[in-house]
Formats: structure tokens, sequence, C-alpha cells
């Protein structure tokens, strides 16, 4: 039914939703109630198809992104506008409450959020010794060899002669390899009864932060060259 021109209030509803917006933009308005903005942008993300789902999501983490600089206006930059095919272009947003790492390029795109607790970060870091047990670990000769070459499988079980194999390493190096493998979780040791006796192998349990570790280290390896944004409000203040 129609009063002067104008719909039943009854159906605003409806005509606000076909148009995606919120009743108050219908007249003009802004609505300034945000209490249930994030549930309804789950059910956005939760109600796109499985293989949209990391798409809108990330078009969600630009909006913080901008936002987390202050500008309000983050509707005239969405994803789609600001990734880009060349490597190593960033947003990164530093405060002394957080920091930000959004990687903008389409062969590579992350978004690396970090608030800062009151104690700072490193009190939620392992012991320096840690790392540096680590990191020697992956510069030993095969073993990134033999990661990247897991990591690129499809998770069935093999032999440490695949591994020989595949990374021409000997007998001994080899073990060494996977048994450093296992001790991180990485692999599993287990025997099958053959006709030829008990037989080893190994399953593989991928950790998805090895490819998120390596998308951090090519920005400390190449370093950003062009900043889409960046805002640095630190002040002098260390991050450990």
């Amino acid at each position: 039914m129609l009063y002067g021109g104008l719909p039943d209030t009854e159906l605003l509803p409806t005509v606000a939703d076909f148009f995606g917006v919120a009743v108050d933009t219908l007249f003009g308005r802004r609505a300034a109630d945000y209490g249930g903005l994030k549930e309804e942008m789950a059910k956005h993300i939760a109600g796109e198809p499985e293989d949209r789902r990391f798409q809108t999501a990330i078009d969600y983490c630009w909006a913080i992104e901008k936002a987390l600089s202050g500008e309000a206006r983050i509707e005239d930059f969405s994803w789609e506008d600001v990734r880009t095919q060349e490597p190593d272009v960033y947003s990164q947003i530093l405060f002394p409450s957080g920091i930000s790492l959004f990687s903008l390029s389409a062969a590579l795109p992350y978004f690396l959020l970090m608030p800062e607790p009151e104690g700072g970060w490193r009190s939620g870091l392992l012991p320096k010794e840690d790392y540096t047990v680590f990191f020697a670990l992956l510069g030993e000769p095969k073993v990134l060899d033999a990661l990247f070459l897991l990591y690129g499988r499809d998770g069935k079980p093999f032999t440490r002669r695949f591994l020989e194999r595949e990374l021409s390493l000997a007998e001994e190096d080899a073990e060494r390899i996977a048994r450093r493998l296992c001790g991180y979780g990485l692999l599993q040791e287990s025997e099958i009864e053959g006709d030829d006796g008990v037989q080893e192998f190994y399953r593989f349990f991928p950790n998805p932060s090895f490819v998120a570790l390596l998308a951090a280290a090519r920005a400390m390896i190449r370093g950003p060259h062009l900043f889409q944004v960046y805002y640095s409000n630190r002040g002098g203040k260390p991050y450990l």
C-alpha cells in the first residue's frame, strides 16, 4: 500500500533487504548501532560457497586494515581495487597497541594482525635457544628440500628410501632428517608386518604454519618495495 508515493512502513524491511542496506539508509540516515555487525559479517562469510569464503573474508580484512589507520571511508578501496600482480607490495600499520602487515600481491595474499598484549610480545615467545635450534635445522643441507618435497605431496605414507631416492641422500642422512622432523611432529614413524619382515614407514602431518613462515620470511628477505597504505605511530617503542 502507498501513502503519498511512499511504501507502507511494513514493507520497508523488505525493501532494505532487497537493496542490501539498513532501513535508516533508505531515509538517508546512517545507523550508529554496530552491535550486530560481527554477527552479520559472520553470516555473510558462512553463507558464501566454501570456495569463496576466504576471498570474502580477505575483503573484510582489507576493510579492517583501512579502519585501523583511522580512515573511515573504506568503501573507496576494496580488496579487488588494491590487490596487484606485482610482488612485494604491502600495507603496514605500526601503533603502540599493535601491528599489521597485509600482503597485497595476488600471488601471495595474507593479513597478519598482532595486537600487542600488556606485557609485550616477548612474554609469549619461546626461549631464544628454541629458535636457534629450529632455524639451524632449516639451514642444514637437504632439510628444506625435504620439507618442500613433503609439503608438495598428497600425504601418502613413504619409506626412508623415498627420501634417499628423491633427494639423493645417503641412508644415514635420510634417517637423520626423518628423525629431526619427527621431533617437531611433522613425521610419525610406524611399522608394518610384511612378507619380508617388519618394514618402517613414515606418515607426514603438515603444519600450515610452515607456509605462513615462508610468506613472512619473504617479507624479510626481499623487503617491501611499495606500500599501498603505511601508518607508523609507535614512537620508538621496541618490538621485543
